[in-house]
């Protein structure tokens, strides 16, 4: 069968490795030099993001100002 590949585990796991990308995307954030963001954590100031590279987590953390 031609279409073998699109089994019910393929298909599983390529949704799981496009939601794991999808994840981490949302979860990195680049801060531009001589900028920093400010990071909520719950509707919260949880901390200040100065230039270069931050880890947040998705759905918990978002950047409420920049």
């Amino acid at each position: 069968m031609i279409f073998s590949f699109l089994s019910l585990s393929g298909v599983i796991s390529s949704l799981l490795i496009l939601f794991g990308l999808i994840i981490l995307r949302l979860g990195i954030q680049i801060v531009p030099q001589s900028d920093v963001f400010v990071k909520e954590r719950l509707g919260k100031y949880s901390r200040t993001l100065k230039a270069g590279l931050s880890l947040i987590i998705p759905f918990l953390d978002r950047v409420a100002w920049h």
